[in-house]
């Protein structure tokens, strides 16, 4: 008996090691260094990792698509980038402009986007202007 309970503990031991390791191998090691980035304020990483579990891909890469995911690291991205805009990063400021304006991850607002690409254009990055001249504005 006591035998048998110790190959029923070792079995049960051994299924729930192997179902972890599965789902410690769905996130693909290229979504958690984006992860990691987007965890140290990389808006890049976070926007990028949004868009790969919107999309369910990333430069060719698949992931499982994920609306909840890519809401919360869209949401991060505009968080970081809104910080990183305000203490003058110039090409967050445009990318900040850029949800904005199409609103996947947020409330479409052309006011908005228009503001924090002109903040952009006026400190210096062509991008920015290039995008407000082709918008009309």
């Amino acid at each position: 008996m006591k035998q048998l309970l110790q190959i029923i503990l070792s079995l049960a031991l051994l299924l729930a090691t192997s179902v972890f390791a599965a789902t410690a191998d769905k996130v693909p090691r290229w979504a958690a260094d984006l992860e990691s980035g987007c965890a140290k304020n990389q808006m890049p990483d976070c926007l990028a990792l949004a868009l790969a579990y919107l999309r369910g891909t990333h430069n060719g890469r698949k992931i499982d698509k994920n609306s909840a995911l890519a809401r919360q690291f869209g949401d991060r991205a505009l968080q970081t980038g809104t910080a990183s805009c305000q203490q003058g990063n110039l090409k967050h400021c445009y990318m900040v402009a850029l949800l904005y304006f199409e609103g996947e991850f947020v409330t479409s607002d052309f006011a908005k986007s228009v503001d924090f690409a002109r903040k952009s254009c006026v400190g210096g990055y062509k991008e920015a202007c290039e995008w407000l001249k082709n918008s009309g504005v």
